[in-house]
């Protein structure tokens, strides 16, 4: 659970008055590689997220607010963002900033259930017909530039040459506003929530751009599909299954779909070594990294057999 920001119990009170609720509880979320958020629960049941944007500054944290609006108001499931009472998308108090939003009831499982893998499909098929927003987004937001040099300084040389092979593997075309669509970036198991009633929302836009939207297929591929540390065939079928009931890959996007998952997987292994080998060190887990390699090379070697039955 990040747990960055602490709030103090007179700060909770200035923010319930900021936002304009009654509130009888504060309980800190699971959940969150970066941002602390609090579950708030007010007198008359009403549920709401707090999150202290700890990543932000206010242009990105505003941006965020509006881009959560933006969903909303394109019937994306996700998370209401509520104003202030002056009307601000993002409360700031002591040089802090605070997004209040409406809560979704449910479960987050990084395992999703193989019975939610062809609505997850269909979700994010239909993400992709989703207008971009009238202000800017990062376009091709991937591995960041300086990545293979600051990998060349990882105490752990063969993660290092890894890195380096594998993004020339999922090395993928240039992103441009005339061939992007809209992203979330990290549609892995623990961003989506899985209500009662069968139905899936999304949470955690922070890394959401304009982007190939192969980009997020592979990302779904390579988090929702794997089983025991392998990567299930089973479980692929059924996600592109339902992606294609909604907008069916064309050839050229088929044929990038290793490469993207290929780069989710450096994407995930070298950010996991940088947070927690050099940026927040936590011995915990520092392993964590250990396990995307060998994944990556499970869904490589496995890939053909998928790929044979989609163009079959």
């Amino acid at each position: 659970m990040a747990t960055y920001s602490p709030l103090a119990t007179d700060t909770l009170a200035q923010l319930y008055e900021r936002f304009g609720l009654s509130c009888a509880t504060a309980e800190p979320l699971a959940g969150g590689a970066a941002n602390t958020s609090y579950l708030i629960t007010t007198v008359d049941d009403r549920q709401y997220v707090l999150t202290v944007l700890d990543n932000h500054d206010t242009v990105s944290a505003t941006r965020l607010a509006r881009l959560l609006r933006h969903l909303v108001d394109c019937g994306v499931p996700t998370s209401e963002p509520l104003p202030d009472r002056s009307g601000q998308p993002v409360a700031t108090l002591a040089n802090r900033l605070f997004l209040l939003k409406n809560y979704l009831p449910g479960t987050c499982q990084t395992q999703l259930p193989s019975s939610a893998l062809r609505a997850a499909g269909a979700l994010l098929a239909r993400l992709r017909e989703v207008p971009p927003p009238a202000f800017d987004l990062p376009v091709g937001r991937r591995l960041p530039a300086d990545a293979l040099e600051l990998a060349e300084k990882f105490a752990d040389h063969d993660f290092a040459d890894w890195v380096r092979t594998h993004a020339a593997l999922g090395r993928l075309p240039a992103a441009n506003q005339s061939r992007s669509v809209l992203v979330h970036g990290d549609l892995a198991g623990d961003n989506l929530v899985l209500g009662e009633n069968g139905r899936l929302a999304v949470l955690d836009w922070e890394t959401a751009a304009l982007d190939l939207p192969v980009v997020d297929l592979g990302m779904t591929l390579y988090a929702l599909c794997r089983t025991d540390g392998r990567f299930d065939l089973a479980r692929a079928r059924q996600l592109l299954s339902g992606y294609a009931e909604v907008w069916p890959p064309s050839g050229q996007e088929w044929d990038l779909l290793l490469p993207a998952i290929t780069h989710a997987a450096v994407l995930i292994g070298y950010h996991r070594y940088r947070r927690h080998h050099i940026r927040y060190p936590d011995k915990a887990k520092q392993h964590l990294y250990l396990e995307v390699p060998p994944y990556l090379a499970d869904i490589r070697t496995r890939w053909p057999d998928l790929e044979w039955q989609q163009r079959a």
